[in-house]
């Protein structure tokens, strides 16, 4: 089962305790770690896939349901980049009741902050921060650390998928 890491401010805000983790078994996208991004009087949930660096995002409130609607909209996120129905809602599935555990990862925070300035900057400039857009922007979303493909290809490839097609709608030119 995959974990659902929350940086210290979430999990104070969630007003959760960690839990202390054994072995687990792991799913395609691994475990999730998820940080509080506050921009002006709106406050986001931003989420990162450890070995893939696929991003959601979704509003904070309430912060009692934030596991269960953030596997609502990987679910819905899952199906738009292409994952197989059966995938994506064992993936989603696992999520809803996932443990929440404390962040542990360096490299994913690394990436969690770049989210997190992509969504206060599109936040600042009028732009919806949890939609259907705004989770493909994500997908794209060039990740410096660890190099390689983009997080949509490299969740493809943790579901034995090919490379994703550029979208016509995230073109500029």
């Amino acid at each position: 089962m995959p974990v659902f890491r929350c940086t210290k401010s979430l999990l104070k805000s969630m007003k959760v305790k960690p839990v202390a983790l054994d072995d687990r078994l792991i799913s395609p996208l691994g475990d999730w770690t998820a940080k509080l991004v506050r921009v002006g009087r709106a406050n986001f949930v931003v989420a990162v896939s450890e070995p893939t660096r696929l991003g959601v995002v979704i509003a904070a409130a309430p912060f009692a349901s934030i596991t269960e609607r953030f596997a609502e909209t990987l679910l819905r996120l899952l199906l738009e980049i292409g994952i197989l129905s059966e995938d994506a809602e064992r993936e989603a599935t696992a999520m809803a009741t996932a443990p929440i555990a404390a962040s542990n990862s360096r490299s994913v925070l690394g990436t969690l902050n770049d989210y997190a300035r992509h969504v206060d900057s599109e936040a600042r400039r009028g732009e919806q921060c949890t939609g259907r857009l705004a989770h493909l922007h994500l997908a794209w979303f060039p990740v410096l650390t660890p190099a390689g493909p983009p997080p949509i290809d490299r969740a493809r490839a943790a579901f034995g998928l090919p490379p994703a097609d550029y979208p016509d709608e995230l073109r500029l030119f």
